[in-house]
């Protein structure tokens, strides 16, 4: 039987994600078992990276870890945990069990797997940071920068997809547009830090009059700001501009 157990070391437990026995459908899986991380003396070597090899699990001090003197108990046998080693970090263990006392060269031949899974392991967090990353900076590219609302090129994308939606549909759709008069002359007289501050006032004042998840307010450029709102008729759109 083979597990693949991860380890969350801010809330210190085992996440088993792999639990497999070849040849056998198992009685009761372990996949999706969050196990707390005991204070077994045997784990303490694992997290640093050591292979722990135990020919008679029964009278070992592995027992003392009520989830694995469990399995212990369930698949007695020779019991091998390899760590899983992502960089200098022990993502997380492998846990290896047959009938029979482990030999040397078997050993060794887990060491080599588990070194593989180790590199596949390595490379999918890191495909899922890219993928992580990449989203972030979709999204910081249809934010605007100072008023943290979304940006012309979104608006223009929303402003589409509605449209387009509104067609199809038979239903109405409002726009409004919003300029802020003698916003020139307020930033002459106070500074530019203060006109970003009073767009920044604007645009949550803005963002606070929209009624329903699918309204969308967006800076349009400078000092203009436009909302659009989707199956909205035009005494609606009113309202909410009063707002």
């Amino acid at each position: 039987r083979v597990l693949i157990c991860e380890y969350q070391t801010q809330a210190s437990f085992w996440r088993v994600h792999v639990d497999y026995c070849p040849g056998v459908k198992p009685i009761h899986t372990y996949v999706g078992l969050d196990i707390p991380d005991s204070d077994n003396p045997m784990m303490t070597p694992l997290k640093q990276g050591q292979v722990l090899r135990v020919d008679h699990p029964e009278t070992s001090p592995i027992m003392t870890d009520d989830f694995l003197a469990t399995l212990v108990r369930t698949f007695p046998g020779g019991w091998m945990i390899l760590p899983l080693q992502v960089g200098a970090t022990v993502w997380g263990k492998f846990i290896c069990i047959q009938k029979d006392p482990w030999q040397d060269w078997q050993q060794e031949l887990a060491i080599n797997v588990a070194d593989k899974l180790a590199i596949a392991i390595q490379q999918s967090v890191l495909y899922q940071q890219l993928q992580d990353m990449n989203r972030n900076l979709e999204v910081l590219a249809m934010l605007d920068g100072l008023t943290q609302i979304p940006n012309r090129r979104y608006f223009d994308q929303y402003l589409q997809q509605e449209w387009g939606r509104a067609q199809r549909e038979g239903q109405p759709i409002s726009l409004i547009l919003a300029d802020v008069d003698f916003f020139k002359a307020y930033n002459d007289t106070y500074g530019h830090q203060a006109g970003d501050d009073c767009l920044m006032r604007i645009a949550q004042a803005l963002q606070a009059a929209l009624q329903r998840p699918g309204d969308l307010v967006a800076r349009y450029g400078g000092e203009e700001f436009a909302l659009v709102l989707p199956n909205t008729r035009v005494t609606g759109a009113v309202r909410v501009a009063e707002a």
